[in-house]
């Protein structure tokens, strides 16, 4: 096993060629992280802040006028990244994989938005119980 050039005809350029895609995959992915990263932390901050406000003050509009504000944090750092050119998706793949995410946070952001106007919950929804 120390002589790759003897295993089912890999050279040792064939290894390194290897090496060095792994190593260019793992740079983009850091670099893709660290691009998108704040959405996380504005997310998990968004929804830090409305648990505390129930804690703090419980009221029916906690919730919509939380993750309302998310949202215009969310559009005006997006706005940002757009105007500094640090937000570009730069293949098919990345904006395609953009779109599947927007999507979804789309249908999750609208189904939110009713459920908590409604003052349902998803099993409440599943199984046709009011709250």
């Amino acid at each position: 096993m120390t002589n790759p050039e003897m295993d089912n005809g890999i050279t040792r350029d064939d290894l390194v060629q290897r090496v060095a895609l792994m190593e260019t995959m793992i740079a983009e992915g850091r670099r893709s992280t660290a691009r998108f990263g704040w959405i996380f932390v504005l997310w998990g901050l968004v929804d830090l802040f409305g648990i505390g406000w129930e804690v703090l003050r419980p009221s029916n509009w906690v919730w919509p006028v939380t993750i309302g504000g998310g949202v215009i944090l969310f559009f005006a750092g997006l706005a940002l990244r757009r105007r500094s050119g640090t937000w570009r998706s730069t293949t098919v793949r990345s904006r395609s994989i953009s779109t599947v995410w927007s999507m979804m946070g789309v249908a999750t952001w609208l189904y939110c938005f009713t459920a908590i106007f409604r003052h349902q919950t998803t099993s409440a929804l599943i199984l046709r119980w009011g709250v």
